[in-house]
């Protein structure tokens, strides 16, 4: 009985094995000695990660098979280990150490933003740690650039930047100097550069959908302020969703600030609003462009005693503006603020690994379903 592996014959060895068992062994090992030449010549990233099958086998002219044969071997060595869903990953040695990149992260004023910043930091720093990556926060006090954070860009201390929310002109002009790689997390105005932004329009149209699905034919919109992109966006996705069963935001249901507005005037356009809906008690609903305009809608709509959602539905969007929403049973759509932050730093990464450009990413929002829409 022949067999093909030898591995039940007590008497099998590799003298005796067959020309082609012997061939393919010699192979592996060929393979074998080639990846870990490859691994200790630094051709693996800071992550750790072995590049993908088809690299590798294109890389050393293997098929899969035999990859996987050398993958089994150097796991059992514990050379690398498997991370499902990532990959190949090496396991450092004695003596061995990644090389570590550095990433600077400029923080804006926080205000009454910290969970959305601090949700964006949180997933900026763990893909640094995935990626055996040193992430620096760098507190601009002084100016749009500061001289500190200029010093680190010229002497090559870091290998890229993460902006939030803003691309100022005078960053701008401060970074076409520089071959540094930059990315904005969470960018927030028009423009073509390396970024990760929320699919605002998608938010508005999403926000739309649900409440035409949910039978509504009067639907209002509130937003606006210092930086009303966002909100012409979303207002621009929300009319897109409406058009699809012809219809329209009812006029008097709207407000959209296009100018810097101050917060009394917000207060008012909320009073407004929720006086206009006592018109189509129980048959509008309103989509505020953040979770804070939603609270204004709310404590105005209890002034004139409407119930939520009986005699108005409220659709907000972030699940980070106001925090006592959740408790409330705001219906909203999530801001992925930890995703922008993960995925701004893998851009880095990335970049720097391949020695690309650095890409873009457009995340969707997700439905958060409470009881704010009946």
């Amino acid at each position: 009985m022949n067999l093909p592996t030898g591995s039940k014959d007590p008497g099998y060895s590799f003298a005796t094995a067959p020309f082609w068992v012997i061939t393919m062994q010699k192979k592996t090992e060929e393979v074998l000695n080639k990846l870990e030449d490859y691994i200790v010549n630094g051709n693996v990233g800071a992550s750790g990660f072995l590049p993908s099958e088809r690299d590798l086998c294109k890389e050393f002219s293997i098929g899969r098979g035999a990859l996987r044969a050398v993958f089994d071997e150097l796991i059992r060595r514990k050379r690398i280990c498997h991370i499902p869903g990532k990959g190949m990953k090496l396991v450092f040695q004695e003596g061995e150490s990644p090389v570590f990149r550095k990433y600077i992260l400029v923080m804006p004023a926080i205000g009454a933003r910290t969970g959305e910043i601090g949700n964006i930091l949180c997933g900026a720093a763990s893909a640094a740690a995935e990626h055996n990556a040193q992430l620096l926060l760098f507190f601009n006090k002084d100016d749009f650039v500061g001289s500190q954070l200029a010093a680190l860009l010229a002497d090559g201390s870091c290998d890229g930047v993460i902006y939030l929310d803003r691309f100022p002109k005078a960053i701008s002009d401060a970074m076409e100097s520089t071959t540094l790689r930059y990315v904005v997390a969470n960018l927030e105005q028009g423009g073509n550069i390396p970024s990760v932004r929320v699919d605002l329009r998608g938010v508005g149209r999403m926000a739309g959908r649900y409440l035409v699905e949910h039978g509504y034919r009067h639907v209002g919109f509130i937003g606006g302020g210092p930086n009303p992109f966002i909100y012409t966006e979303m207002m621009a996705g929300l009319k897109g969703a409406l058009a699809e069963d012809d219809l329209v935001p009812t006029k008097e249901l709207c407000v959209l600030f296009r100018d810097s507005y101050i917060p009394t005037d917000g207060d008012r356009a909320a009073e407004s609003i929720i006086a206009n809906a006592l018109r189509y008690k129980g048959e509008c609903a309103i989509f505020a462009g953040r979770d804070h305009w939603a609270k204004r809608l709310w404590e105005a709509a209890n002034r004139q005693n409407l119930r939520i959602p009986e005699d108005l539905s409220i659709i907000g969007y972030d699940n980070v503006s106001w925090p006592d929403g959740r408790y409330m049973g705001l219906t909203t759509i999530e801001q992925p603020t930890f995703k922008i932050g993960e995925t701004a730093l893998e851009l880095l990464n990335t970049s720097a690994e391949s020695m690309q450009p650095v890409g873009s990413a457009l995340i969707q929002g997700t439905l958060v379903e409470r009881n704010s829409v009946k």
